[in-house]
């Protein structure tokens, strides 16, 4: 090494760089594919339940916005059920439990059918749904 030092050098950083460029790539791939992976749910419509509501009235809305032939796929996710959810994610776990009650709304996931995907057609679907009385707002 100490002979020729120019060499030497030269082959340290071509195995570098050789280490480094797979690694980089793995990185930018787990990268994007984490990133697009959120663009296949980016048409869901969140229709936020009235606090009013039962659990029976939101369950009622949910069998009857499946019927709807726009809509593809529709769940619930109780205030309960967000609140857990949020708690988990957050990090606010401790704080939140000094709360007297739960701030978080219902929510109603709505995905809709590929022609109701774009953005116009998202949108005229959205208002349609923000008709029904059980609904607060709707958000895409």
């Amino acid at each position: 090494m100490w002979r020729t030092p120019i060499a030497s050098l030269m082959t340290i950083l071509v195995l570098g760089l050789s280490l480094t460029l797979p690694a980089t790539l793995y990185v930018v791939v787990k990268n994007v594919q984490q990133v697009s992976s959120g663009f296949n749910d980016a048409a869901e419509i969140s229709l936020f339940v009235k606090e009013q509501m039962s659990e029976q009235q939101t369950q009622t809305l949910v069998k009857r916005l499946a019927l709807y032939p726009e809509i593809e796929s529709v769940s619930y996710i109780s205030s309960a059920q967000a609140l857990t959810e949020f708690k988990r994610v957050s990090g606010f776990g401790q704080a939140l439990d000094y709360l007297e009650s739960n701030p978080l709304p219902s929510v109603v996931l709505v995905t809709p059918t590929s022609r109701y995907r774009k953005p116009q057609a998202a949108q005229i679907l959205l208002d349609k749904l923000e008709t029904e009385r059980e609904v607060e707002f709707g958000k895409l």
